[in-house]
């Protein structure tokens, strides 16, 4: 939290009526195993808390391309409400939506534009990039050569 949040990439109410209810009844079953729990702001609703996200989404992702801190960005990306602790399903919906086959070039690239984007503004600054290159290499970003590389291209 702290920062805006991100709008979706589709919204939920465009996946819905682009899904069919088979497709949605299975999402729903997904996010109840998931660890889905009753709303404690919405009666008759879910929430999926971050922990139960992770810890959902972990097998999915690659653990070496997808450090723990990335799993966290997705879920900050998903987290249409910015709460920080729970996604609703109509956030858990339109990540699937767009992370799954359903999703088109287009949708994934705005989607990893937003996992870069780590303060909302709708621009990745030289700052969020370094953050990301050291994220995804594993690398100091002091001491390694990409630093350069991110300042050359600024």
């Amino acid at each position: 939290m702290g920062n805006k949040a991100h709008s979706a990439v589709v919204e939920p109410k465009i996946v819905v009526e682009k899904l069919t209810q088979s497709s949605i009844d299975t999402a729903a079953g997904h996010f109840s195993l998931a660890g889905a729990t009753p709303s404690s702001t919405t009666p008759g609703t879910l929430e999926l808390s971050k922990k139960s996200f992770l810890v959902h989404m972990a097998p999915y992702l690659d653990e070496t391309s997808w450090p723990k801190i990335m799993l966290e960005r997705l879920f900050a990306v998903a987290d249409l409400n910015n709460s920080g602790s729970f996604l609703k399903f109509e956030d858990y919906i339109s990540l699937l939506y767009v992370i799954g086959p359903t999703g088109t070039k287009d949708e994934k690239l705005q989607l990893i534009f937003r996992l870069y984007d780590w303060d909302a503004s709708g621009f990745i600054t030289k700052k969020s990039m370094a953050k990301m290159m050291s994220i995804s290499t594993g690398m100091n970003q002091v001491t390694s050569s990409w630093k350069v590389m991110v300042t050359k291209y600024d």
